[in-house]
This record gives structure tokens, C-alpha cells and sequence, in this order.
């Protein structure tokens, strides 16, 4: 059960509560496509270490611009670009 400060909170940000089933990952579209974007991304990777090229994944998969937003998820949270390093 929602709270009203909650339900408030929520309508001020704009946001909206997707509710899922335990151990139903079709329920959880949202979340299983970024599983399988992960899941690709550390496939292309020869290093059988996934938690060493976790971190450069995870900042690649932040600073992609999405074409629905036309924004990075970086861009949206931070409202700045992130200043990737040179490597």
C-alpha cells in the first residue's frame, strides 16, 4: 500500500510505480532489457573477469546517447555530459 507521502512525492517528480512479480522477469521489461544489454556488452570482452570491465561497461552503458530522449542517462541525472577519460 502506497503512502500519501509517497503518492505525493511521486506526482511531484513525475514519476510512476511499476509494480512486478517476484521471480517473473517478463513482468520487468525495463529491467530485463538493460540485463540484456549488460549481459551482450561484458560478452564482447575477451577478459573472463567480468567484475574488472564492470566499471567501463557501466560508464559506457551511462554515457550512450538514447535516441527516445536524445540524452545519455548521465546527462539526465546530472544535467552535464560526463568527461570521459583518454585513454
Amino acid at each position: 500500500m502506497r503512502s500519501s507521502l509517497y503518492r505525493e512525492f511521486s506526482e511531484m517528480l513525475g514519476t510512476n510505480r511499476i509494480r512486478t512479480t517476484a521471480y517473473h522477469p517478463i513482468a520487468n521489461g525495463i529491467v530485463e532489457r538493460f540485463h540484456r544489454h549488460l549481459k551482450s556488452s561484458i560478452k564482447a570482452y575477451e577478459s573472463t573477469q567480468w567484475s574488472e570491465i564492470l566499471p567501463t561497461i557501466l560508464l559506457g552503458i551511462r554515457t550512450a546517447v538514447k535516441e527516445d530522449t536524445k540524452a545519455s542517462c548521465a546527462e539526465l541525472v546530472y544535467g552535464t555530459t560526463l568527461q570521459l577519460p583518454v585513454i
